[in-house]
């Protein structure tokens, strides 16, 4: 198109030095009159070109994610070298972005991602994605409250950056649930995506998505509404949790 453009730039550029050069002979009436059509012709065919759009690669970069549209479930993981490999065919959308429409079947999903990239080890991670979502921002604030009234527990941490490495031993803590829950981005009961569902034991999970931190987090609850499992994937680690409260009247 900017082809066609400079093309009949240059013809109406023609037409003009041409009829200059022959106005100190005669009047140029004909030629003026034919630059000034060219002149029109040109106005009309970049006004065209303007509005119309260029043809386009459907599997083509995206410059940004897509909006999202309905029920929203975010999941993460750290990729290692085990798991059964799938394909899945993917568009970028920006720098750590894909995107890709799936059809999910109602219940537990499991969507195998290979990530290769040059400096990076790279491999395999399943994610659990369970179908359809069910935001519950409800659940996550009886959640908070109910951490924040515990007033001392223990938490297995493990922080692993390298899934290749070797198994990292977790380290004990005994903390208050508002010294904890005042260091989770959940502090303040609310979550940029939410999902509640069953597990195969019974127990309520919460999946937690924060797009803007680019975090991940999955949230197995008791009867009480605290936290006994968390998971959460961030750009650079896979945190595992686990907690132990004290016994009644302890």
């Amino acid at each position: 198109m900017l082809l066609v453009k400079l093309v009949l730039v240059a013809t109406v550029c023609a037409l003009a030095l041409a009829a200059r050069r022959r106005m100190a002979h005669a009047a140029p009436r004909t030629l003026v009159r034919v630059e000034a059509s060219a002149l029109v012709a040109v106005l009309a065919v970049t006004a065209w070109l303007s509005v119309t759009r260029p043809p386009r690669d459907a599997n083509a970069t995206l410059p940004f994610a897509p909006p999202t549209s309905g029920a929203a479930i975010t999941v993460g993981g750290r990729a290692d070298a085990t798991g059964r490999a799938r394909t899945v065919a993917l568009r970028g959308c920006g720098d750590g972005c894909f995107y890709a429409p799936v059809a999910w079947k109602t219940g537990a999903n499991l969507l195998t991602v290979r990530a290769t990239a040059q400096g990076w080890g790279g491999g395999k991670e399943t994610l659990r994605v369970m179908w359809p979502a069910r935001p519950d921002t409800g659940q996550l604030a009886r959640t908070v409250t109910a951490m924040r009234a515990v007033k001392n527990f223990t938490l297995h941490e493990q922080v692993a950056s390298d899934t290749a490495g070797a198994a990292i031993a977790p380290t004990r803590l005994e903390l208050s649930g508002d010294r904890f829950v005042d260091s989770e981005p959940y502090a303040r009961g609310k979550a940029t995506q939410t999902s509640r569902f069953t597990d195969a034991e019974g127990h309520t999970v919460l999946a937690l998505g924060y797009p803007g931190e680019r975090l991940a987090l999955e949230l197995t609850l008791d009867e009480q509404d605290r936290v006994v499992r968390e998971t959460l994937v961030a750009p650079n680690h896979l945190i595992r949790r686990s907690f132990t409260y004290p016994e009644a009247g302890e």
